[in-house]
């Protein structure tokens, strides 16, 4: 599975057998970052990724770490996005396609390569008006998508 969850639970495993230098992970020290290098990181291909349709039309592969998600989605034309808004922070790049974006009451249309930062609790919603392909990251990270 691709998840950082599993350095997580490591570092709680070998805290929980002792204050030992050698089982206690403090940052800084050689367990520390063996740990780290050796369970966190993450090294995943977007075509090993199952798609998961979110909202009708809304297709996306998702990445998750701590505190951060990314989600590479694909959107089939026409496909609506109702208005919502949530703690995260979120930034979006128009990869391929016509997306009409309304944020915080104003409309635009992105052109690929155009990039939108959406601050926490900004109402927005949107429409694919072509086949799209939409890159978002958002912080923290959706635990309701994983």
């Amino acid at each position: 599975k691709n998840s950082i969850k599993t350095g997580d639970h490591f570092f709680n495993l070998l805290s929980s057998l002792g204050e030992a230098p050698y089982f206690s992970p403090k940052k800084g020290n050689t367990l520390y970052y063996f740990i780290k290098y050796t369970f966190m990181i993450q090294d995943i291909r977007l075509d090993s990724l199952e798609e998961k349709e979110i909202i009708p039309g809304f297709w996306g592969k998702i990445i998750h770490s701590d505190k951060m998600s990314m989600i590479y989605w694909r959107i089939l034309p026409g496909s609506t996005l109702p208005e919502h808004h949530h703690v995260h922070e979120q930034i979006t790049q128009l990869l391929e396609g016509s997306f009409e974006l309304t944020l915080d009451g104003k409309t635009q249309i992105l052109e690929p390569g155009q990039v939108i930062v959406i601050p926490s609790e900004v109402p927005h919603s949107g429409r694919a008006l072509s086949d799209c392909k939409i890159l978002d990251i958002f912080c923290p990270s959706r635990q309701e998508y994983q």
